[in-house]
């Protein structure tokens, strides 16, 4: 690692505790994001399709089953204990990972920001909605060390 490039590194330490949030009652729905966000402007303007980058998104996972990302999951990770541990299976007993997903990625029921984009579910968080910060640092260098695409976005949320 170059003297620049070391400059910018910090480790996270684990927290002691798990982070932990409460599921909101009543969230908003991908149809109402795309509209505060402004997605269909902004694909119409800047023919932005995302055909060509694949995005990671790091949260409690994906439902990879689910129609508006057929065919477009190339991969996924888990960082958590949830599935049995088995780091090659990503699915989502939460909804939030699938959820941010389709606000980026979906192209059927709704469509996301960058329907045409590939998606790698990396699941950071457990289906209750809690993690650590080291499971996020392995996910962040998995995504950085992984050969399989060129193009990356990482997302993940607390709130």
């Amino acid at each position: 690692m170059s003297s620049e490039t070391s400059s910018y590194r910090q480790e996270i330490s684990p927290v002691e505790k798990p982070v932990q949030f409460e599921r909101p009652q009543f969230g908003a729905s991908l149809i109402q994001v795309g509209s505060l966000i402004r997605a269909p402007q902004a694909r119409n303007n800047f023919s932005v399709t995302g055909k060509g980058l694949t995005v990671a998104v790091l949260d409690t996972g994906l439902r990879t089953t689910h129609l508006d990302f057929e065919g477009r999951v190339i991969e996924q990770q888990n960082f958590t204990a949830d599935n049995g541990g088995n780091v090659d299976d990503a699915s989502d007993g939460n909804g939030h990972g699938t959820n941010v997903a389709g606000i980026i990625v979906a192209n059927r029921f709704h469509t996301g920001i960058a329907p045409g984009a590939n998606v790698i579910p990396i699941k950071v968080l457990s289906n209750r909605g809690g993690g650590s910060f080291s499971a996020i640092r392995d996910a962040l260098q998995w995504v950085i060390e992984s050969k399989s695409t060129s193009h990356y976005c990482c997302l993940y949320v607390f709130r």
